[in-house]
């Protein structure tokens, strides 16, 4: 008879049956600790696999999550609070280390969507994120409240099918106009009402040496400015790109 759940039922059983809320006992105090010599899902393996467990005054704490895959090692804290119906927030810290592009942007595939530009990187990463937001009872995020912070990093990259950036490369007359060969990356974002702010960055490309720092919404819209620091033009210049990655402009300033 506990109360959270009964105000969490609605007169409507049917849509709460549909309504796919998580429900954390208030009477159960637990440390569970887990390991796992592998793991074999679909063509994916993990091993080993070591987590803690906790759950505590209905919140659900996952602690030093580590686990070594054939992608890269993996490390992972989180926890899913559902204290009332209008408190439901969850978070986590993850660190991927050492793992290639293409994996990344499947194993976080909600990068992808914050930077789509990853899907044309080729090479190693490492990856550091956190986050943390409010959730509805339907177990979507609320975007104004999430908060976080990410970070990538790489060396040694290659940029291959950049989509509509080879228009660019062909004004600034790249040797290789698909980019080709990165030398390293090191990027730095928030994330905050409803949009990454990418720190400024120095970036490392073809004959350019680049620096940038811009904004990409959660609503898919992006502004990003690039300095070019070192070119073979003598006239010190800039891009602005702008728009949406479907449907983007840009413009050179002096």
């Amino acid at each position: 008879d506990e109360s959270f759940i009964l105000y969490s039922l609605q007169v409507d059983t049917l849509e709460v049956i549909e309504t796919p809320l998580i429900v954390l006992p208030s009477n159960v105090d637990a440390r569970i600790g887990v390991l796992v010599d592998q793991v074999d899902y679909s063509d994916f393996t993990v091993k080993p696999l070591s987590a803690f467990l906790t759950l505590k005054d209905r919140t659900l704490q996952l602690s030093e999550g580590r686990i070594d895959t054939e992608l890269g090692d993996i490390n992972l804290d989180a926890f899913y609070s559902a204290r009332s119906r209008d408190d439901i927030s969850a978070g986590f810290n993850l660190s991927v280390l050492d793992v290639s592009a293409d994996s990344l942007i499947h194993l976080l595939p909600s990068v992808d969507s914050l930077m789509p530009v990853l899907k044309s990187f080729k090479g190693r990463l490492n990856c550091e994120a956190s986050a943390m937001t409010q959730i509805d009872t339907n177990m979507n995020v609320i975007i104004p409240s999430l908060e976080g912070v990410l970070h990538i990093s790489g060396s040694d990259l290659n940029v291959e099918d950049a989509g509509g950036i080879v228009k660019i490369t062909k004004l600034l007359r790249f040797k290789n106009p698909n980019i080709g060969h990165i030398d390293d990356l090191d990027v730095n974002a928030v994330i905050h009402d409803s949009k990454l702010d990418v720190f400024p960055f120095i970036l490392g490309v073809d004959r350019y040496r680049l620096a940038l720092h811009g904004m990409q919404g959660l609503d898919k819209t992006m502004y990003y400015h690039a300095s070019i620091i070192k070119s073979p033009f003598l006239v010190k210049l800039g891009i602005n790109v702008f728009g949406t990655f479907a449907k983007w402009k840009f413009n050179i300033v002096l």
